[in-house]
Formats: structure tokens, C-alpha cells, sequence
């Protein structure tokens, strides 16, 4: 009897994993009526958007799902659709327009609706964690420099999260503790072969290691729509079941007359937000960013998704994931990674300066980042997404060995840089 069991259970098994496949996506999104291409219809998967549609209409994503799994492909001006994975060729998927115009969704909203932005909001107000701390964290991301081959980084943090503040610059620390990296390939970014060659040009202009996604988080939180509901529009799609809790699922998009970040363009901003129906409590939010460089210099699109926890009645991110690609005239730079906090210290602790110039690459010559610990990672033989999305397998330990190799220049990038680093090791919890 046990031994029948233990096939059936086997044979289940097998089949869910072969059912669950990486797959890359690719097709058209247009209006069913003219034919016209749809630009920016955002394509979620699992309440976590994974891309969205260029000038053209066209996608091309790569998700990791059951076959028999849907893809939502949401647009506020038009309804929204879903459809199976693997029912998603090479071909046209097409959208019917929505009678009412954007401008005419607040207008629209039952009262509802309307009580359930409110009411949430109010609470996210109340209860978000508006005071420093400490956490422990978890990094995996991988930087694609034009066609390059992609360097893969992952290392465990001590993360310091800054408390409320108005200066939007203002950014998370991350400390290093661990770190395994695969050599990295500069590439000839922004069309300069010899500075493209020194690690130094490559930190300063396309932000390595974490700057550039901690800079963008902070941009994100800055412009939460439940924290800034008058500058979105919002419409209210659908309840769900996630582990037998049901959630609100809300659309928002930045509205036309919305102010934009001071010197920085992001001229859309749309994504989708979850809450609890039985709290209103925050449990994601996904959000696609553009920002303009200019009608010559390209621009810069994030998605963030950022999952949420609740500790006592604060409510702290769990989870940061993000895909940030700039392009330029020169160079086209992709960032993908996933932040993850553990071992969240509730203690309130002082606000820490670190802002873009002169602190912005705090820890970035760090020694760590020259060393890989075999031992350390010896528990990690299970690849990752993104590993598998980028590499198709997971990477040996002679690749990170490489990228240790590849000494990262230790010259300080500012005055007092280390100076800064000492005071904010001090500042550490001592039992971290």
C-alpha cells in the first residue's frame, strides 16, 4: 500500500513540475476594431507585471508558469483580457475598446470603489512604517549591458531603510556580508570603447551593483498611489482568492495633470494593487514607470513588484522585485533582480543620510564583492529564476570564482566615502 502510494504521489509530482515551464512570449497587442497597435498594455501574471507593449504593440516577455495558467493583458482603455499560457503563439491578441475615456473612471467609480480607496488609504497613512530600521536582506540581480553576455550578482545584506523624508534622494543603504558574482562584461557602453573598459565609467554612468534599482524603489514609494490617490485614476477589476483570503484587485494610472517628481520625467505611471477585503491592508502593489531622457536620449522604463508584510500594526515591504531598462542614443542597460528583507528590526534608529552625491556609492569597493565563500553558499543548489531566464542553468561555482577575480577598483569615488561607511557600521544593531 505504501509503495503504491509513493508512485502516485510520484507521478503527481512529475507531472505538476513538467506542466510548469519557462516560456518566452512574444506577439502583438492591437484594437480589435482598427487594427491599430495598443502601446503600454501591461502584461500581468500572477497579480506581478511582467512587461507591457512598446510603440508598436509588440512583447516579448519570458515567465516561468503552468501551462495551463493565464496572462492578463490589462489597458485602461480598453477591456481587459485573459488568456492561457499555452494558448499564447507568435500571433495577434486583440482588445475592445472601453466605453468610458480615462478622465471618466473617477467619475464613474461606485461608492464602493470609492469607499475602498479611501478607506485603504487612510489606512496605509496610518500603519506604513514611517521609521527607520534595520533588516537583513537578500539580493539576486542580473545587469545586461547592450548584447553583452549578463553578469549575475547575489549577496546577503545588513539593509538600512530610511524613515519618511521629502528628499526623494535620500536611499536605502546595503551593507555587504556575502557575495557571489559572475565576471562582468562592460561592453562599449555609451559608445566609448576605452572608458567602457574600467569598472569605475561603468559605476558612474550606469549605476552598478544597487544604486540605480534603490534610486528607482525610492522614486516608487515616493509616488504610492494610495499615498497620493489624487493624482490617479483607479478602477476597481476584480475580487480573488490567494490562500483562501480573498483581495481586491484595483487598476490605477497617473492622471494627465499629475506633477511630475522634481527633475525627473516620468510621464506614466500604472500598475495594479492588492488588498485584503477583509482589512484593506496593503498586500502588493505592481507598477510600471516610464521617465523620458529627452525626445533624443531614450528613456528609462521600471517595473517594480512589492510585496508587503504586516509586524504588530506597521506594515513594512517584504519583497522589492524590479526590471529597470535605460536606453540610450549609445546603450541599452537592463537590471533585474528581486530584494528580499528578513530578520526585520522594529527598533526606531537615526535617519541616515545617503544621498546622491557625495554618499551614493557607499560600499561599492568594498572587498566583498572581490571575495566568493564557497562555503558560505553551499546551500544554495537550487537555481533561481533568474538564473535559469538568463543563463538556462544554474551557474557553477568556477564562474562566480571569475568574478571575484575581476578586482573592482578600490579607489574611493568620493571624499570621506570611507569615513561615511565607519559611521554607519557603528550604527548597526550590535545583536544583527
Amino acid at each position: 500500500m505504501k509503495i503504491k502510494l509513493f508512485i502516485i504521489l510520484l507521478t503527481i509530482s512529475t507531472y505538476a513540475s513538467s506542466q510548469t515551464e519557462i516560456k518566452r512570449l512574444k506577439g502583438q497587442v492591437i484594437d480589435e476594431v482598427s487594427k491599430e497597435p495598443i502601446t503600454d498594455a501591461l502584461l500581468i501574471y500572477k497579480n506581478s507585471l511582467v512587461g507591457f507593449t512598446d510603440i508598436d504593440g509588440n512583447y516579448n516577455i519570458t515567465i516561468k508558469a503552468p501551462v495551463d495558467d493565464f496572462l492578463t493583458i490589462k489597458h485602461f482603455s480598453f477591456e481587459t483580457k485573459k488568456i492561457k499560457v499555452e494558448d499564447i503563439k507568435d500571433n495577434i491578441i486583440t482588445l475592445i475598446s472601453n466605453v468610458n475615456e480615462l478622465e471618466e473612471v473617477l467619475i464613474g467609480f461606485d461608492d464602493e470603489a470609492n469607499e475602498i480607496i479611501k478607506k485603504a488609504s487612510k489606512l496605509l497613512k496610518k500603519n506604513f512604517r514611517n521609521a527607520p530600521y534595520w533588516s537583513k536582506a537578500n539580493l539576486k540581480q542580473v545587469i545586461k549591458i547592450n548584447d553583452t553576455l549578463p553578469s549575475y550578482l547575489e549577496g546577503d545584506y545588513s539593509l538600512f531603510m530610511v524613515g519618511a523624508d521629502k528628499d526623494v534622494w535620500n536611499m536605502p543603504i546595503l551593507v555587504p556580508e556575502n557575495t557571489r558574482r559572475t565576471k562582468e562584461y562592460y561592453g562599449e557602453a555609451f559608445g566609448d570603447k576605452k572608458r567602457a573598459k574600467s569598472p569605475f565609467f561603468y559605476s558612474q554612468n550606469v549605476n552598478y551593483i544597487t544604486d540605480f534599482f534603490l534610486t528607482s524603489y525610492r522614486f516608487s514609494e515616493f509616488n504610492n498611489p494610495l499615498l497620493r490617490k489624487r493624482n490617479y485614476a483607479f478602477s476597481l477589476d476584480d475580487t480573488i482568492l490567494i490562500d483562501g483570503e480573498s483581495y481586491y484587485v484595483i487598476s490605477y494610472k497617473s492622471l494627465k495633470e499629475f506633477n511630475n517628481i522634481k527633475e525627473r520625467d516620468f510621464y506614466d505611471i500604472q500598475g495594479e494593487i492588492l488588498l485584503s477585503k477583509k482589512t484593506l491592508s496593503l498586500k502588493r502593489i505592481t507598477s510600471l514607470h516610464k521617465r523620458s531622457l529627452g525626445k533624443t536620449k531614450g528613456g528609462v522604463d521600471n517595473i517594480f513588484t512589492i510585496d508587503y508584510s504586516e509586524i504588530g500594526s506597521e506594515i513594512f515591504p517584504k519583497s522589492i522585485s524590479y526590471n529597470i531598462k535605460m536606453t540610450t542614443e549609445k546603450a541599452s542597460v537592463e537590471t533585474e533582480g528581486i530584494l528580499s528583507l528578513n530578520n526585520i528590526k522594529t527598533e526606531v534608529v537615526e535617519n541616515l543620510r545617503n544621498t546622491i552625491s557625495p554618499n551614493r556609492y557607499l560600499f561599492h569597493s568594498s572587498e566583498i564583492y572581490n571575495n566568493y565563500d564557497i562555503k558560505h553558499w553551499n546551500d544554495y543548489k537550487t537555481p533561481n529564476f533568474l538564473e535559469t531566464k538568463y543563463f538556462g542553468k544554474k551557474i557553477e561555482s568556477k564562474e562566480f570564482l571569475k568574478g571575484s577575480l575581476q578586482i573592482m577598483s578600490p579607489k574611493d569615488l568620493y571624499p570621506g566615502t570611507k569615513e561615511n561607511e565607519q559611521k554607519i557600521l557603528e550604527l548597526m544593531p550590535k545583536t544583527f
